[in-house]
């Protein structure tokens, strides 16, 4: 009885708020629009935009296995960004204009606009020259083991060096210094780990660091920081795509310096490797994932989707199996975009560029041939790229099987992926599992494609240890009657076994039954 009692009463004095509430403000009023706002499918919440602000800041994406998080990082200090959709637009680095709602240290993004690429009054991101990384080894209170000895850490740290010296034709160089082991004055549980980033510059929390043991972080253009198997942390490895700023000891007073950070879950099955650690760099330099493109029976078509990291020839997506490199190169695309790869090394064609091309190697600088092939597709929006590989360098250790051909990729941002893998023979294996798949996603010798859409097409005509060949030419133009460039004939026709293939190519003449009989009895 006294239950119900107090039941009843708690309901009274809730409806007794609701009138007095509504009373004082003439009527309980839904008028503003609330918005929900989404992050890898989940609802974080609901938010007003009665009451936003405008922020200043450098656009951060943090990238872990599989999800991606956005952060804006002001002179207040790093908020989390939540939008309403991917922002595949923007790119890391970006000084935004943020409007929304700032609810503790998240921003709930109403509109946003791109102000400049880059803030002009800091350092830019390197990706050239050396680059001066901090690995930073730490333990927990209630974690105590040491995933990596000091001296691996060291060797750790020089294969990663040379994996980017070789990657990079020697233009860029990691000179990694290893710290620690410190001890996190907390708990290792529910892996707060963008704490520990404070933790560590600021020396709070932490232990032992007398103050001579600070590293002079003014020293360094990156951070590392790898801990013990953390099975609350469900990732090998995260990274931030552009630096954050942290007001550090400098001399007599602190001065704002840029890093930026990543995490390396230590003893994980791809934590403390060359792999993850070369990867979660190319984060840090701006890279994002890898991807393969599923697109059904077509190579490019309608109704595509994105595989996460599902490109296994290039360290930013996953390597296979079959591949047997856990750091393979990096793809074409990569290397333009950290300058490794200019002008003169890329050859820009159009579809007026009909003719037979040489294809020099990714993984070697070679004057006589181009590292890359750029076809212009101004319909699509998104450029071809054609790579050829050879089983040395990055990939030496590779699977011969994989090299028998060469690499098709598109250039599009899906603000997770910045680069797709082309399955150029999609489904030929009969495996249903799209990352399994490509694993034969190369264009072999006498093999084509055709995008009718950009009057594109390309047909790999002959590998040897030095180059490819590729024949380039406009599908629309043959079968006009007139042998344009790169074609072989052009006899009015798109017709097979008539000795000028559908492809302008000349052929065997496939002679039909009845043309056989008539042949013979004329002794022709």
């Amino acid at each position: 009885m006294k239950r119900g009692m107090s039941v009843f009463l708690i309901i009274f004095i809730i409806l007794i708020m609701l009138f007095l509430g509504s009373s004082l403000s003439g009527k309980i009023s839904f008028d503003i629009p609330l918005l929900h706002f989404f992050e890898d499918n989940k609802l974080l919440g609901e938010s007003s935009f009665s009451n936003e602000n405008i922020f200043l800041g450098t656009f951060i994406s943090e990238f872990q296995d599989y999800a991606t998080f956005y952060f804006l990082d002001t002179d207040e200090g790093l908020y989390e960004l939540i939008f309403t959709e991917t922002p595949s637009s923007l790119a890391p680095g970006n000084f935004l204009e943020v409007s929304g709602v700032l609810e503790g240290e998240v921003i709930f993004v109403s509109s946003y606009s791109v102000i400049s690429a880059a803030r002009v009054d800091i350092p830019p991101n390197p990706t050239i020259g050396e680059q001066r990384v901090a690995l930073v080894l730490i333990k927990f209170l209630d974690n105590l083991n040491e995933p990596i000895s000091l001296d691996d850490a060291d060797s750790l740290g020089d294969e990663v060096d040379q994996f980017y010296q070789r990657a990079s034709y020697g233009k860029t160089s990691m000179n990694i210094d290893v710290f620690g082991y410190y001890t996190i004055n907390g708990l290792s549980a529910n892996c707060n780990y963008r704490n520990w980033r404070l933790n560590i510059v600021y020396g709070y929390g932490i232990s032992p660091l007398p103050s001579q043991d600070i590293p002079d972080w003014t020293k360094y253009d990156r951070l590392v920081i790898a801990f013990p198997l953390n099975e609350d942390c469900s990732f090998s490895g995260v990274a931030r795509t552009a630096p954050e700023s942290f007001l550090v000891p400098h001399g007599s007073s602190p001065i704002t310096h840029y890093m930026t950070v990543s995490w390396l879950n230590g003893a994980s099955p791809r934590g403390l490797d060359v792999g993850t650690f070369s990867h979660e760099l190319g984060h840090n330099q701006g890279l994002l994932h890898a991807s393969d493109l599923e697109c059904g029976q077509e190579t490019v078509g309608e109704g595509c989707y994105s595989v996460e990291y599902g490109d296994f020839y290039d360290v930013m997506g996953r390597p296979s199996s079959g591949y047997l490199v856990d750091a393979p190169d990096f793809n074409v695309i990569h290397k333009e975009k950290l300058g490794w790869l200019d002008q003169s090394d890329i050859l820009e064609i159009t579809s007026d560029s009909n003719g037979f091309y040489d294809l020099g190697a990714i993984e070697v600088t070679d004057p006589l041939y181009p590292e890359g092939i750029k076809f212009l597709a101004p319909t699509r929006g998104n450029d071809y790229y054609i790579e050829y590989r050879l089983p040395i360098g990055a990939d030496a250790n590779a699977d011969p099987r994989f090299f028998d051909g060469v690499i098709l990729r598109l250039d599009y941002n899906d603000g997770d992926s910045d680069t797709h893998l082309l399955d150029t023979s999609p489904h030929s294996n009969e495996i249903i599992d799209q990352v399994a798949d490509s694993d034969f996603s190369l264009l072999r010798l006498e093999e084509d494609y055709i995008d009718s859409d950009e009057e594109f097409s390309v047909q790999l005509i002959s590998l040897d240890p030095m180059h490819a060949r590729i024949r380039v030419w406009d599908p629309v133009l043959c079968g006009n009657n007139i042998v344009d460039a790169g074609e072989g004939c052009d006899d009015g026709n798109t017709l097979i076994g008539d000795g000028c293939s559908s492809f302008c190519d000349r052929e065997p003449i496939i002679f039909k039954e009845d043309d056989k009989k008539n042949k013979d009895r004329n002794g022709n």
